[in-house]
């Protein structure tokens, strides 16, 4: 990827900074290094890798587009539920509109094609997951 390490340390450490529960260690064990290579990241010596932006961003509730180019995000969330405090695992549910197009999409398939659908995504996952 072409992007300023620099200026994604200065994220990181603003989101660092706004969370003072969160330490670098916590971070790093979230990421599976040490508090040195988050060190490394927020000075902008060491890039965390497209997999390691993407934790970053989902642990601190941040666009990966922000974290990466300090850009809001144009793809605002989408709220799928129509209660207002609808939750599912403890968490409110939000899409994005991309999301929200694929879900979109699934609806308007075949019964036989959706299934398909859902079950090649759920076995792609699987084995991707234990990867990240």
């Amino acid at each position: 990827m072409n992007y300023d390490l620099a200026e994604i340390g200065k994220r990181i450490k603003a989101c660092l900074d706004k969370r003072e529960d969160v330490s670098r260690d916590d971070l790093g064990r979230l990421l599976g290094v040490g508090a040195g290579a988050i060190g490394r990241y927020v000075r902008g010596e060491a890039d965390p890798g497209s997999i390691g932006i993407a934790k970053i961003a989902d642990f601190f509730k941040v666009s990966v587009v922000w974290l990466i180019s300090g850009e809001e995000d144009k793809t605002s969330p989408v709220e799928i539920c129509s209660e207002p405090n609808a939750e599912y695992g403890g968490r409110k549910i939000h899409l994005s509109r991309e999301e929200a197009q694929i879900i979109t999409y699934l609806r308007d398939m075949p019964r036989e094609y959706r299934d398909q659908c859902i079950e090649d995504i759920h076995n792609d996952w699987s084995e991707t997951k234990d990867l990240l």
